[in-house]
């Protein structure tokens, strides 16, 4: 039981450190691009992945 438990949190972390990842480069592309257009569609185009 304590091993189906551990997976599960593992999977949830695991799940959580690559959404920060995406949002990390997402804010690196909007600061390099700059306009509030520009970054609308970077968002909506990384949202999708």
């Amino acid at each position: 039981m304590l091993r189906d438990e551990a997976s599960v949190t593992d999977e949830t972390r695991a799940s959580h450190s690559g959404i920060t990842v995406r949002i990390k480069k997402i804010g690196m592309h909007s600061r390099a691009i700059g306009t509030e257009e520009l970054q609308d569609l970077l968002f909506e185009r990384n949202k999708k992945l």
